[in-house]
């Protein structure tokens, strides 16, 4: 991505800058970052950061933290830059981010849901020359629930179903409102496996989550497990089982017996997605 011509890299880790920006901790958004990456300066959120230490044991003294609705300049090729965060409503730690040197003004969405709390800050990107933006699920074929709608979705599927087995499809770093959601209600943290537990604690959430599955009152995995290995049998089956799918990518998929399917996303739909290009009036729009 180009941010005027200058030595500043966003979501690409790979090659040299003199600052190196990251809108959040998932993989396709940090090309070329290895274990205990030490390249430059790394701006992010402190969750962000948090994770990046954890997980990839970058060092504390590379990461530089910025956080929601906050502005920081930097002195990048001899030129002053401003850049200003905002939340993202993506995954935890999740940051837009607004670029602006002589004059001129950059937004870059990374991955995000629009929402009240956003639209209220549109007005401060307004008239950008270039705004690269989530284009996930830009298309007319898609339309969601508010996440509130979706986790209550999920919080009625559970209250129907207390004398089954619940099994949660999730990420490592995502649906984390769902499953804050079910600890808040019922009061019982979600079984995940050591690495999530260990994302979980750095991104400020592990009373939400157990390693035990004994102190668990639910059962995660990844969506890849309930994709391609997950088989029911005769001690797990419908009868005594229910598989809580949220997805933004339900629509459409083959429904198998047992298994609940939530449209949640975490990135914009076609409606809030068109609504925000509306809004920002940028000269250039660039789907990333």
């Amino acid at each position: 991505m180009n941010i005027f011509d200058l030595p500043i890299k966003v979501d690409r880790f790979s090659g040299s800058a003199e600052l190196f920006v990251l809108s959040h901790f998932h993989r396709d958004h940090m090309s070329g970052m290895k274990t205990a990456w030490s390249k430059g300066p790394l701006l992010c959120s402190r969750i962000t950061a948090n994770l990046l230490a954890t997980l990839e044991s970058v060092p504390e003294e590379n990461l530089c933290v910025i956080e929601p609705d906050e502005s920081r300049e930097f002195g990048i090729d001899g030129r002053n830059v401003r850049i200003t965060a905002f939340e993202a409503n993506h995954c935890p730690g999740a940051l837009m981010y607004m670029f602006e040197a002589g004059g001129g003004k950059i937004v870059y969405s990374g991955d995000f849901r629009l929402d009240d709390h956003l639209r209220e800050r549109i007005p401060q990107m307004a008239g950008a020359d270039k705004l690269y933006i989530d284009g996930t699920y830009a298309s007319p074929d898609y339309a969601f629930p508010t996440q509130d709608e979706s986790i209550a979705m999920v919080l009625d599927a559970v209250k129907g179903n207390m004398e089954k087995e619940i099994l949660l499809a999730i990420y490592t770093i995502g649906k984390t409102k769902i499953v804050e959601a079910l600890y808040n209600e019922f009061g019982r943290p979600v079984f995940v496996s050591k690495d999530k537990v260990k994302a979980y604690n750095a991104m400020g959430y592990g009373d939400c989550v157990t390693g035990e599955r004994k102190q668990a009152g639910f059962i995660g995995y990844s969506r890849a497990y309930f994709d391609s290995y997950f088989r029911w049998n005769a001690n797990r089956n419908p009868s005594n089982a229910l598989v809580i799918y949220p997805s933004g990518m339900c629509f459409g998929m083959n429904q198998r017996a047992g298994f609940c399917y939530v449209p949640y996303s975490e990135h914009c739909d076609w409606s809030e997605f068109c609504e925000f290009v509306s809004l920002v009036k940028a000269t250039e729009v660039i789907k990333i």
